[in-house]
């Protein structure tokens, strides 16, 4: 009786084990299809040297306050048209072939942020407007921010390094590329969220 009730076990996980497979695959196949309608052409060199890939028909915004869940930002979304891909805790990313920013007023903190796809791992990445760079020199900090239009949010003085808010609109792949090429500055990358616990 006991080897029946372990076979009935193995079976049983088996099946479960196959179901999840086939779920995992089925998931993989729509993702890549998705991917390969958006992709871009721009690519971003994040932190250590991850490269990523510019997505932009795909967009996040940030649910903001107690009383407005992830769960209503991705209904606002889906009522507007936009096709709702994944979350990143409270970040919500869609799909949308034109960004109209009247879309978006009273979604979220309005504030819509750029998609990248890690071209190592194929997770999805948020640009969240914030670059960091490292200096040659700190002195230097101020000049760099009035040339490129970008301001300082926070300095890290014994690491020569400093983080700065860009206004939306500009292509953080070419500002990456403008900085690096700056004699002023040993390093630039965007901020990128990848990995974050989901809501409750």
């Amino acid at each position: 009786m006991k080897i029946i009730i372990i076979v009935i076990c193995i079976a049983f996980l088996s099946l479960s084990c196959q179901a999840v497979k086939s779920a995992t695959i089925e998931k993989n196949v729509e993702q890549s299809a998705l991917l390969k309608s958006i992709i871009g052409e721009g690519f971003v060199i994040g932190d250590n040297e991850v490269s990523y890939q510019h997505l932009p028909e795909m967009r996040a915004v940030l649910s903001s306050g107690s009383n407005e869940t992830p769960q209503k930002v991705n209904a606002q979304l889906s009522a507007s048209g936009a096709q709702v891909i994944d979350t990143k805790g409270d970040y919500i990313l869609f799909k949308i072939p034109l960004i109209n920013p009247e879309l978006f007023k009273g979604v979220g903190d309005s504030t819509n942020y750029s998609v990248v796809l890690n071209t190592l791992t194929n997770d999805f990445g948020i640009l969240t407007g914030v670059q960091v760079v490292v200096v040659t020199d700190i002195a230097q900090t101020d000049s760099i921010a009035i040339d490129y239009g970008i301001e300082i949010l926070k300095q890290f003085s014994h690491l020569r390094t400093v983080l700065f808010k860009v206004s939306p609109g500009v292509d953080i792949t070419k500002l990456t590329a403008q900085l690096k090429a700056d004699s002023r500055v040993d390093n630039a990358y965007p901020e990128i969220i990848e990995h974050l616990l989901e809501p409750l």
